[in-house]
């Protein structure tokens, strides 16, 4: 099965996020092709790609214009395959942020129009290091508040990559059985 993994990333979690999806899938004898939709080079030849994996970050509410403008590009290209949307957010590291972190989701396929078939809220990380003065204030004050944990100067990865392990495995088997998808042009 050949699977696309599209990411944007501003702080670089989604990508390594995008990329650990891409060595599972390939791990499981899956052909895979990975774009950085950041990137603005020309799009590979998408025409053999049978089962999607997106991942975004979210940074002030939203998912980048860059992810949310291929989700709505490629919708109907997308609605033929199977999809998973892996949302990064600190919001998914705690409990009580998690359903602000669906509510980001829910913006998303508002804005877009499409909605995955599987969703995936991942915690991101907090890198205290790559942050300017007021970057640091808004995760601290904002992002941070009234949670359980205390940003320090090291960087701290929230992702668990157990779960997401076990997600990827259960979609993949998911779109396996679903066989091949008739391919809509892009």
């Amino acid at each position: 099965m050949h699977m696309l993994i599209a990411y944007s990333t501003v702080e670089g979690q989604s990508g390594k996020i995008a990329q650990f999806a891409a060595d599972h899938m390939a791990s499981h004898d899956h052909q895979t092709t990975v774009l950085n939709l950041d990137d603005s080079g020309t799009t590979p030849d998408l025409t053999s790609v049978q089962g999607v994996i997106l991942v975004g970050s979210v940074h002030e509410r939203r998912h980048s214009p860059a992810l949310e403008t291929f989700m709505q590009a490629r919708r109907a290209w997308l609605a033929v395959r199977p999809v998973m949307f892996i949302s990064v957010s600190l919001s998914a590291a705690f409990e009580r942020g998690r359903e602000e972190a669906q509510d980001y989701v829910i913006e998303t396929q508002m804005r877009t129009g499409f909605a995955a078939d599987e969703v995936v809220l991942a915690a991101g990380a907090v890198k205290p290091g790559s942050y300017d003065y007021f970057a640091q204030s808004v995760v601290r004050f904002v992002v941070l508040n009234d949670r359980a944990f205390e940003m320090g100067t090291s960087d701290h990865e929230f992702t668990d990559w157990a779960e997401l392990t076990i997600r990827l495995e259960r979609f993949s088997a998911r779109a396996e059985m679903q066989g091949d998808a008739p391919y809509v042009a892009i």
